[in-house]
């Protein structure tokens, strides 16, 4: 291990850390999060269900939420599929029936970035959606953010972020922002940041969905668009909100969800990308066996909307199965933005589980993670997933 790697142990409120982290001045006393506080929290929500079925299903979002955090990335999905949220099945995967030779005749599989490259050229709005859950919709919103940035985007808006005006400044995201605590949606504002974007907050709590939808729409606008109304803005938000046209939510009565408020109060178009399918058919697995590309999309050939057959989103991201390597996903090397490196040894645990931790030198103690990943004893450790640079380690028991 390198010197520089690994610089000093202190203990404070029972974690370590390493490295050169600044001061925080004497009225703001910073503290590392705790994670493994938070999961353990989740994991008691959903034993102390026991046999009652819907309260056990309202225990796994936010146990899927804490596992994504801590880099248990599959079983965060596993979690999340026993909740009582649903995904979105309005994508053309789901109306393929049973010939896939049929479908792809009529379609045309391709890069999903170069894709949204091409879309994005003459557009003043791109909307890009997640799973809260899943972090690798994190990771492909980083690549096309930082796509967007070279023809001219220059906001980054974000529904969870906290304060993005601070983080823009800082460089580094702190666990303000309840999403921002996972490490990639944190290394997200990171690379924004460096990028030249400036990050701005639009969620609002209000007292219903309604109101909520409507508070973000008019925080985008006053936020961005009231002192730069040709702003070029990437929205990155959760699920439904880039939902264009009238949603129905299940009780008959069409509502206007953040896009479309959005659309109407400034005649702007925005283009909407929805990448949290989770397609499961035949045809789906035949096709994905066929794609090239570990994020795709299908463009129908001589079709006025290619990339989508609904009219709420302009386009479905589909992504390959995860393949873990050295004990990690696939898509964790971001076209080799992050490398595999080995976990000090002195970090490993003797007994039970640990989250070890990497951070970047030089950034406060109270900096959201580069990578992090449970460990468990006695099993074979995976490795940290990490850009170049200078690491100071941590770990949580």
């Amino acid at each position: 291990m390198k010197k520089e790697f690994l610089v000093g142990i202190l203990m404070v409120c029972g974690v370590s850390w390493a490295g050169n982290s600044p001061v925080a001045p004497p009225e703001v006393i910073a503290q590392p999060f705790d994670y493994m506080a938070a999961l353990r929290k989740a994991e008691a929500a959903v034993a102390d269900a026991g046999d009652d079925a819907a309260k056990r299903r309202r225990a796994m979002e936010p146990l899927a939420i804490e596992l994504s955090r801590v880099g248990d990335t599959e079983r965060a999905i596993e979690s999340f599929r026993e909740s009582p949220v649903t995904r979105l099945t309005r994508s053309p995967l789901g109306k393929t029936g049973s010939d896939v030779d049929a479908f792809l005749a009529t379609h045309e599989i391709r890069d999903a970035l170069a894709a949204i490259v091409e879309q994005a050229r003459d557009r003043q709005i791109i909307m890009i959606n997640e799973a809260h859950h899943v972090p690798r919709d994190r990771a492909f919103a980083t690549l096309v953010a930082l796509e967007l940035r070279k023809l001219g985007f220059e906001y980054l808006a974000m529904e969870a972020v906290g304060d993005g005006a601070a983080i823009s400044k800082r460089g580094y995201p702190t666990p303000n922002g309840y999403y921002t605590r996972e490490p990639v949606l944190g290394d997200f504002t990171r690379q924004a940041a460096r990028a030249g974007y400036v990050i701005v907050g639009y969620d609002f709590s209000g007292n219903g969905s309604d109101e909520r939808e409507e508070g973000q729409a008019q925080n985008l606008i006053d936020r961005i668009f009231a002192n730069n109304p040709k702003a070029r803005v990437l929205v990155h938000a959760g699920y439904l909100h880039l939902t264009k046209g009238p949603y129905d939510s299940g009780d008959g009565k069409p509502r206007a969800l953040m896009a479309e408020r959005l659309r109407a109060k400034t005649g702007i178009d925005p283009f909407c990308i929805d990448q949290t399918q989770d397609p499961a058919n035949a045809v789906a697995d035949a096709i994905f066996a066929r794609a090239k590309f570990d994020s795709f999309v299908l463009k129908a050939r001589d079709a006025a909307n290619p990339y989508s057959e609904s009219t709420s989103v302009d386009m479905y991201v589909y992504t390959k199965p995860v393949r873990l390597v050295q004990g990690r996903p696939h898509w964790l090397a971001m076209d080799g933005y992050r490398k595999p490196r080995k976990i000090p040894t002195k970090l490993l645990p003797t007994t039970g589980r640990r989250l070890v931790q990497a951070f970047v030198e030089g950034e406060s103690v109270d900096a959201v993670p580069m990578d992090q990943v449970l460990v468990t004893a006695g099993e074979k450790p995976p490795v940290f997933m990490l850009p170049k640079g200078k690491y100071r380690y941590s770990y949580q028991d």
